[in-house]
């Protein structure tokens, strides 16, 4: 027995036409879930990123914090080196000041104790019959002597007797005249020398 298929070719079914069907029909439920996953992924990668987002604006924060602590911690480094320097500036001046302070003030007391020994040299070199009316030292050394005597020959001797003194150097008259006391005739003079002493220069530091 055999089977004749009276339909027409066109009308015949083909696999293709089977499957293009089935797509058909199942087409709107596969669109929705497809559509579903698709917005679900896009929703969870915007939340993601949304998170993402907040963890690196926080931490954005946090260095931004952490950077704006730094700068004023430097800045306040800055002050203090500059404190630090100016101090160490001050403590440099203060610390020449008081070393000019000390060679100044050694100078000083040998200068006194010399002095006195000069003075002292002086007076002795005073011949009876001079006496002295002026006497002015000044830092360098140098001495200023004014005084009186009865005869010139006392005050060549006062001289002669102060240049034979090592403590004192450069004697030279400045000036001799005669002058009276009440009716008595004298030699006025002024001389000047050299003290040996250590000389004194510059001012006291203040």
């Amino acid at each position: 027995m055999e089977r004749v298929n009276l339909i027409p070719d066109d009308l015949t079914l083909t696999w293709k036409d089977y499957v293009l069907a089935f797509m058909d029909q199942r087409f709107g439920p596969v669109l929705g879930w497809t559509v579903g996953v698709v917005c679900l992924l896009q929703a969870g990668a915007v939340l993601n990123q949304e998170i993402l987002l907040r963890r690196y604006t926080k931490q954005t924060a946090a260095l931004s914090a952490k950077r704006a602590t730094a700068i004023a911690e430097m800045e306040n480094a800055k002050a203090y080196l500059v404190q630090l320097e100016q101090a160490e500036g001050q403590l440099k001046q203060q610390g020449q000041w008081l070393t000019q302070r000390v060679k100044y003030l050694t100078v000083y007391r040998e200068r006194q104790g010399e002095w006195a020994t000069v003075l002292q040299e002086i007076k002795r070199a005073i011949p009876y019959g001079v006496w002295l009316t002026e006497f002015e030292g000044s830092g360098d050394g140098r001495l200023r002597i004014a005084g009186g005597a009865f005869e010139d020959r006392l005050v060549t001797q006062f001289m002669g007797q102060l240049k034979a003194n090592p403590r004192v150097t450069n004697v030279a008259f400045t000036f001799t005249r005669k002058a009276k006391i009440g009716k008595t005739n004298i030699i006025a003079f002024e001389l000047t020398c050299q003290s040996a002493a250590p000389a004194i220069t510059g001012a006291a530091p203040s």
